[in-house]
């Protein structure tokens, strides 16, 4: 490393991704191990990491904070049980959900109107600080606040948290609603990631750096990472359109990939016999049943101004051309995924950072609701 600079320069930004990846709850796969981790990122940024640290702060601590946010929750807790207790609700024995209210009591507290930011706005708080802080998942976390906003929200020691408690359950179910559409969106990106680039599923979840698996683990998380950035961007929030977003953010980092690796891929046959971005993202289009084109083009549109103005700011390596798409070659990838989780982590954007979930610790987020019958 000492003799090579580039391999100095990614080094040194892998490792401020990682040390902002941990400061923020977040464990990426196979890279980061507990405290060597956080030491090996803090030596590769030198004298740089003291100033990173002190920057990144907030979210998780305002969770993890041993304050007067977990003494109001247990509380809440306690209260909680006793309404739940007196209903006879049998999930009161269930050590599960026990974990779960008490996550639903420190989210309560901290979305109060209580703890408001100086800017009169409810302080953020990130799902996976929730969830990790009291060892439940995030779709448990959903279920359980529903029951307590169903059953309790006319009770005086719930009401008192807001002023209005109709707004706050409308907030809570777009959050849920949110993630739950994300998570739809990322297991059909998972499926159609191993169907098209030949890749089994375990190479997702556990490719090493170290071995020729790395490549596509870190394709697939520049797509989803990208997807995360322009989706909390643009508030692309419904399904569809999500999805067509999803396809334009894949086609982009495909697009620069060498013409070999291109013809590889598992996808319908070209039209032409002339290779042109345009027909690959046909191609891509045609794989998933994506007949609007209207649509695909117009995620297509966004994607290429998203990249051009991340290109330009230098939150990404690449090429502002025409197409503005020259993000993915094999010299940078890794880099520019490293640059990108940083673009992330500094725009600050909640429901941005809550959407690397999927891709960073598929255990945090459980079993989602089953549909209805």
């Amino acid at each position: 490393v000492r003799g090579n600079p580039l391999l100095l320069w990614s080094t040194q930004l892998r490792a401020k991704r990682d040390l902002a990846l941990l400061q923020c709850g977040i464990t990426t796969p196979a890279r980061n191990s507990g405290g060597m981790a956080a030491a090996a990122a803090t030596a590769a940024l030198g004298s740089g990491a003291e100033g990173q640290t002190a920057e990144v702060t907030g979210v998780g601590a305002l969770v993890n904070g041993k304050d007067a946010t977990q003494d109001l929750a247990l509380s809440l807790l306690a209260k909680w049980n006793m309404f739940a207790g007196a209903r006879g609700d049998p999930s009161q024995s269930d050590t599960k959900r026990t974990s779960a209210y008490t996550a639903v009591m420190r989210f309560l507290v901290q979305a109060s109107d209580g703890r408001r930011c100086a800017s009169g706005v409810p302080a953020p708080m990130l799902l996976r600080d929730v969830v990790l802080s009291n060892g439940t998942t995030i779709f448990e976390f959903f279920r359980a606040t529903t029951q307590v906003l169903q059953s309790a929200s006319s009770e005086a020691w719930l009401l008192a948290l807001f002023a209005d408690m109709d707004a706050f359950k409308s907030d809570f179910k777009h959050l849920e609603a949110n993630f739950i559409i994300l998570f739809i969106i990322f297991k059909k990106f998972q499926k159609m990631f191993c169907d098209i680039c030949r890749v089994p599923l375990s190479v997702l979840r556990q490719a090493e750096p170290a071995t020729e698996a790395s490549t596509e683990w870190t394709l697939f998380a520049m797509t989803w990472t990208l997807f995360a950035h322009i989706r909390a961007e643009t508030q692309c929030v419904d399904l569809l359109p999500g999805f067509y977003l999803l396809l334009a953010c894949f086609h982009a980092v495909l697009a620069c990939r060498a013409s070999a690796e291109i013809a590889a891929l598992r996808l319908p046959d070209a039209s032409t016999d002339e290779a042109t971005e345009q027909d690959l993202l046909d191609r891509l289009c045609r794989s998933q049943d994506a007949d609007d084109k209207e649509a695909v083009a117009r995620a297509r549109d966004v994607v290429s101004t998203s990249l051009s103005a991340l290109i330009t700011a230098d939150a990404l390596r690449g090429r502002v051309g025409a197409s503005g798409r020259e993000i993915s070659t094999v010299e940078v990838l890794d880099e520019n995924l490293a640059l990108l989780t940083l673009a992330v982590r500094a725009r600050r954007d909640v429901e941005e950072i809550d959407a690397l979930v999927p891709l960073e610790n598929l255990t945090l987020i459980g079993s989602p609701p089953s549909p209805p019958s």
